[in-house]
């Protein structure tokens, strides 16, 4: 891009915007690593099998807060539990309504533990926005945060708020 202005005859799609040694770095890196990983294997195996080779690692971190593989799947564990003693089995399609963040994760690999499936839904929704996804799925349970409870309580929908710690 240094040169552009001096190239007043060439089209700006032209025009280059990395080095040749960019170009150079890109084409390595995209090639990767060959894996020996099977394409049967799930997010959860690879997962455990992350716990079980580095357990400490760092698996997540958003701001001040750090979680190590075994952190995440141990939160992960506990609400897969929970839902199981509520009655969530493979049939059934949970909502997911919680900030951008590690319980985010933590409450997607839980619902995925169980069998279920689950549905996110923007915290930045209008309520009826929010109520329609949830009447319309057929949602009788949502995971969320402590501090979104109020804004759920008014559509009569059950929570189950993953950053409580005594779940």
């Amino acid at each position: 891009l240094d040169n552009a202005n001096s190239l007043h005859e060439t089209s700006i799609n032209q025009l280059s915007w990395i080095t040749q040694v960019q170009k150079n770095q890109l084409c390595h890196v995209s090639k990767g690593a060959v894996s020996s990983q099977s394409n049967d294997e799930t997010i959860i195996s690879l997962i455990e099998n992350q716990v079980a080779q580095t357990p400490e690692q760092l698996a997540l971190c958003q701001g001040d807060i750090s979680i190590s593989y075994q952190q995440l799947n141990q939160q992960a564990n506990i609400i897969a539990n929970h839902l199981i003693e509520r009655g969530v089995s493979p049939s059934c399609l949970l909502g997911i309504y919680c900030e951008r963040s590690p319980d985010f994760v933590v409450a997607i690999l839980a619902i995925i533990k169980t069998g279920a499936a689950y549905i996110p839904i923007d915290t930045q929704y209008p309520l009826q926005r929010v109520q329609y996804i949830i009447d319309s799925a057929g949602i009788g349970l949502v995971l969320s945060q402590q501090a979104l409870s109020n804004k759920l309580e008014s559509l009569g929908i059950e929570q189950l708020w993953i950053d409580q710690t005594d779940i």
